[in-house]
């Protein structure tokens, strides 16, 4: 693993780790807010919205680097998982 990368420079065509073991390609240049709209190739590849606290990590060109989230949306998915999502 490498340094710790912020959320805000996971930039469109990025590969992400997500938490649930799927890849995906970022589709979208937001750099805040709860939600990114990702291609994720999972059971089957399809496109929709990934919450950013979902994403653990992002390849660089040195290798695989954890994400860094905001307070705002680490506290999104405790709130999340309170409601049993």
């Amino acid at each position: 693993m490498n340094k710790n990368t912020n959320i805000a420079e996971v930039k469109k065509g990025a590969r992400v780790e997500l938490r649930n073991g799927f890849l995906a390609t970022v589709l979208d240049n937001l750099t805040n807010g709860q939600t990114r709209l990702c291609n994720v190739e999972g059971f089957v590849t399809e496109m929709g919205s990934v919450y950013s606290s979902d994403m653990l990590n992002v390849l660089t060109p040195s290798g695989w680097s954890p994400i860094l989230h905001t307070p705002k949306q680490l506290a999104g998915r405790k709130a999340r998982q309170q409601m049993g999502w």
